[in-house]
């Protein structure tokens, strides 16, 4: 019996990013003991997504979902978090700080944006728009 088999499906609806982070490194793991191609790797993937998070990988870009690399990284910081904090929360909560400069906050939410895949510069001019009012 494979390994991946026995892995347990993803809806996304996991309030703790740890249980996410545990699945996503189960599901790694186990794609390296049945040394699953690379080229299947995404496939495999998503047959294990649920609800949300299928939701979420429907909306991803074709090449993102063919991409091994891409499709875990946007996992990660869709669902995983960074050090227990999400990416995308650290941009959305972002304040200035009170000893920050206007130019140096701007540079910081720049860098969380760019960490939690926020389409600033290719995106929409509304996607745009919202990131400067920030």
């Amino acid at each position: 019996m494979s390994a991946i088999t026995e892995m347990k499906e993803f809806s996304g609806r996991e309030k703790k990013e740890e249980r996410a982070r545990n699945w996503i490194s189960k599901v790694k793991s186990a794609l390296l003991r049945d040394q699953v191609p690379e080229v299947e790797k995404c496939l495999v993937l998503s047959d294990l997504l649920t609800v949300l998070a299928l939701d979420w990988y429907n909306q991803l870009s074709r090449l993102t979902r063919t991409s091994w690399k891409a499709l875990l990284e946007g996992l990660v910081a869709k669902y995983g978090g960074k050090n227990s904090v999400s990416v995308g929360r650290l941009f959305y909560h972002a304040r200035k700080r009170s000893n920050e400069k206007p130019l140096e906050y701007f540079y910081r939410l720049n860098v969380a944006a760019i960490q939690a895949k926020i389409p600033m510069r290719n995106g929409s001019p509304a996607t745009r728009k919202e990131h400067v009012n920030h």
